[in-house]
């Protein structure tokens, strides 16, 4: 059996907003299928909100 492993980036500077929402459920119905899911978190540089800098 294939061991099948995603990884979803959230670029949002909101890391609970409708991205990450979005990817949840993306999540959701690829656990239905047994496939792994991690959803990270990532701050870009460019990105001019200074939220996401923010711990």
């Amino acid at each position: 059996m294939k061991i099948i492993e995603v990884i979803a980036f959230n670029g949002s500077p909101k890391s609970e907003g409708n991205t990450y929402h979005a990817l949840k459920i993306m999540q959701n119905e690829f656990e239905k299928e047994e496939i792994e899911v991690e959803i990270l978190q990532e701050c870009y540089p460019w990105n001019k909100s200074r939220r996401c800098f923010k711990r």
